[in-house]
């Protein structure tokens, strides 16, 4: 229900302990967020969500780069994201009509205090166009960047990462990599197109193939439309009991040295 403090004040709180892992280091993460949201005019919502979380980086690879080496061990970090979205989209869950537009700045350290200091934008758009026979098309654009302040690294978790089932399907790990290891080390700036069709197999269960695809990448500054990766595939989405289930096939169209020519993805479950 969007109504605390008997206002119209969209409310959310998280607490979260959880471990990831990459191919040269670990990272362990927790922490704790709450975000406000109020409703500033028709369609168009306002967001203010603070996260405090304490992140350890450890079980680092002897071939990490310098860059991740320095990191090693625990950071806190505390920050304010604002956002601001427009919301058109029709039904909520799996919308085929509208569109949902939103732009985002977090800020970190400063005032709010922590072992690091950045700041983050974020800008995302996405249409939706119905066809005949319940078929569906949309599209997708997306952008970020994110600078350090302060003198203070990025920290590696922090950075942009594309490759996988909410980015660039049929990939992992795409992005710049340490000049001296080869491996990726995410970028500070990253953009993402992506089309989808999608078209009902079984209606009344709530099952639908879709075809997409995608194309974007990461940096370590500017945007780069001569260097952007591209893949495309096809999957199947269900309404399942316990959450929206998605098991989708990519393949890569500009396969590089090293590179699997395409990969399974799954999940089930929202993402909050």
């Amino acid at each position: 229900e969007p109504w605390l403090f008997d206002i119209p004040l969209w409310s959310k709180a998280e607490a979260w302990n959880m471990k990831l892992e990459r191919d040269l280091y670990d990272v362990d993460s927790k922490g704790v967020a709450g975000t406000l949201g109020y409703r500033l005019f028709e369609y168009v919502d306002g967001y203010a969500r603070y996260r405090l979380a304490e992140n350890n980086v450890k079980n680092i690879s002897p071939f990490a780069s310098l860059y991740i080496r320095e990191q090693e061990g625990k950071t806190t970090s505390s920050s304010l994201m604002l956002s601001m979205v427009r919301n058109t989209s029709r039904p909520w869950m799996f919308p085929s009509t509208g569109s949902r537009n939103s732009v985002s700045v977090e800020y970190s350290g400063g005032i709010l205090q922590g072992d690091t200091s950045f700041i983050r934008y974020g800008a995302e758009s996405r249409w939706y166009f119905p066809l005949p026979m319940d078929n569906v098309f949309s599209v997708k654009g997306e952008f970020g960047a994110i600078h350090g302040r302060q003198g203070k690294p990025i920290p590696i978790y922090e950075r942009y990462y594309m490759g996988g089932i909410n980015s660039l399907r049929g990939l992992r790990e795409v992005g710049p990599r340490d000049p001296a290891t080869g491996y990726v080390i995410g970028g500070r700036t990253m953009m993402l197109y992506t089309a989808e069709w999608l078209f009902p197999i079984f209606k009344d269960a709530g099952i639908r193939g879709v075809v997409f695809y995608d194309t974007g990448n990461t940096w370590e500054s500017g945007y780069h439309f001569s260097d952007m990766r591209q893949t495309a595939g096809a999957g199947i989405r269900w309404n399942s009991p316990i959450g929206p289930f998605r098991l989708e096939w990519g393949r890569v169209l500009d396969r590089k040295e090293g590179e699997s020519p395409s990969r399974w993805e799954f999940t089930i479950g929202f993402a909050m």
